[in-house]
C-alpha cells in the first residue's frame, strides 16, 4: 500500500533528529555516529536545490515528450482519443515512478514528485476529455478529490494533502452554492468541516510517515477555520455571491467581529499551551489579518502611517520575543526543538549506552605436559 520503505522514512526521520540533538550538544559526535550505524536507511536525498533541479528537469522531459508525441499523432482536436493517450502516459508514469522507487530508491528526490504530479494531471485531464470539459462545477473538485485520495495513501505527498483539502471544501464550497440555503449558511459549514478535519487528523495514530501530509491538513484546517468566520471575507464574499457592489452590512455582524479577533488569540494560546509552531503561526498571521479588517471598514489614519507603524511594531516585538524566549521561559523557547518528536529516539540511545561489552577469554589451557593436562596427547 506504500511505497516508500516505511522502516527508512522513519529512520530518515531519526537522523534529522540526531543532528538536532549534536547541534544542541545533547550527544557526542562518537555517540552520533553510533546512532546512525543503528538506523538503516539507503534513500537518495539530495540537498534542496538538486531536487529543484531534478524537478524542473523531469517536468520539462515530460511535457516535451508527451507534446510532440501527441502533436505527431495530431489528436488534439478529438478528444476521445486524446483522453485515451492521457491515461496511457499517466498509466507509464506510474510504472517509472514506482520502478524508480523500487530501483534507485528515490523518497522526494524531485523526480518522483515529478513523475508523481505528472501522473495525476494526465489522468485528470484524459477523464475531462472524455467528457469533453463539461461537468457541473463541483464535480470537477470531486473529480479530483477521488483521483488524490489513493495517491495521498501511497505516497503521503504534503502537496498531494494539500491538493486533497482544497478539493474538499472547494466541492463543499460550489455544491452549498447551489442552495439558497447554502449560500446563508456557507460560513457555517465551512467552519464545521474545517474543525472536523482538524481534530479527525489529530485524533488520528501519529504515523511519522504521513507526519508530513497531516501537519499540511492541520494546518490548512486552522486557516479555513478562520477565514471562514472572518467578517471580511464573509461580507465581500456574500456580496460577491449575491451579486451586491458594493458590500452591505451582513446578519450577524457583531459575531463575525468578535469570531474575527478572538480566534487567533486562542490560536495562540493553544500553540503557547501545547507547543504547536504552527497554531502560534497561524495565530500571529489571523491577528494581522483581523488588524486589516478592520483598517479596511474603519479608518483610524493614513495607510502609509498604518503600515510603517505595524511593521515597526511587528519588527520590535519579533526581535524582543527572539531574545526574551533564547533561554526557554513558560516552557516556550525561540530555539528549533525536535527532542521528543520521535519515540523511538530514547530507546536507541538507552540500548547504546546499556549495551554491555564483551569480555577477552584470558584463561589458555596448556598445550600439552603436566600443565596442559595432555592437550596435545603428552604428559
Amino acid at each position: 500500500m506504500k511505497a516508500y520503505n516505511e522502516t527508512w522514512v522513519e529512520n530518515l526521520a531519526n537522523k534529522f533528529s540526531f543532528i538536532e540533538w549534536f547541534k544542541k550538544g545533547l550527544i557526542s559526535q562518537a555517540e552520533l555516529e553510533k546512532c546512525n550505524e543503528e538506523v538503516e536507511e539507503d534513500f537518495y536525498d539530495p540537498n534542496w536545490f538538486i531536487k529543484i533541479g531534478l524537478f524542473l528537469f523531469t517536468g520539462i522531459a515530460i511535457s516535451f515528450s508527451s507534446g510532440i508525441f501527441l502533436a505527431l499523432l495530431g489528436v488534439g482536436s478529438d478528444n476521445i482519443t486524446m483522453g485515451v493517450f492521457l491515461v496511457i502516459f499517466s498509466v507509464l508514469a506510474v510504472i517509472v515512478l514506482e520502478h524508480f522507487i523500487k530501483r534507485n530508491k528515490l523518497y522526494r528526490s524531485g523526480i518522483d514528485n515529478a513523475l508523481l504530479y505528472s501522473a495525476i494531471g494526465f489522468l485528470f485531464t484524459g477523464i475531462l476529455s472524455f467528457f469533453n470539459f463539461d461537468l457541473i462545477d463541483y464535480l470537477y473538485p470531486l473529480l479530483f478529490l477521488v483521483m488524490l485520495i489513493p495517491a495521498l495513501i501511497r505516497y503521503a505527498d504534503p502537496l498531494v494533502s494539500f491538493g486533497a483539502f482544497v478539493s474538499v471544501f472547494f466541492f463543499i464550497f460550489l455544491f452549498s452554492n447551489t442552495f439558497s440555503w447554502g449560500k446563508t449558511l456557507l460560513p457555517f459549514i465551512m467552519m464545521t468541516l474545517s474543525a472536523a478535519a482538524y481534530f479527525i487528523s489529530k485524533a488520528q495514530k501519529k504515523f511519522i510517515y504521513y507526519a508530513d501530509a497531516q501537519f499540511v491538513i492541520e494546518t490548512m484546517a486552522m486557516a479555513v477555520f478562520y477565514l471562514s468566520g472572518n467578517y471580511f471575507v464573509v461580507r465581500e464574499a456574500n456580496a460577491l455571491l449575491n451579486n451586491q457592489s458594493p458590500s452591505v452590512e451582513i446578519p450577524f455582524s457583531v459575531i463575525f467581529w468578535i469570531f474575527t479577533f478572538l480566534v487567533p488569540f486562542i490560536y495562540l494560546y493553544l500553540g503557547a499551551r501545547k507547543k504547536q509552531r504552527n497554531a502560534i503561526i497561524m495565530g500571529l498571521l489571523g491577528i494581522g489579518f483581523s488588524v486589516f479588517t478592520y483598517r479596511s471598514y474603519y479608518s483610524v489614519m493614513p495607510i502609509e502611517w498604518a503600515l510603517t507603524l505595524g511593521g515597526a511594531l511587528l519588527i520590535g516585538v519579533s526581535v524582543f520575543c527572539i531574545k526574551y524566549f533564547k533561554t526557554p521561559k513558560f516552557n516556550l523557547s525561540s530555539e528549533s526543538e525536535e527532542l521528543g518528536k520521535l519515540q523511538k529516539l530514547e530507546t536507541i540511545l538507552v540500548a547504546q549506552a546499556f549495551q554491555t561489552k564483551t569480555s577477552d577469554d584470558t584463561f589458555k589451557f596448556g598445550g600439552g605436559d603436566a600443565g596442559g593436562a595432555g592437550a596435545d596427547g603428552k604428559y
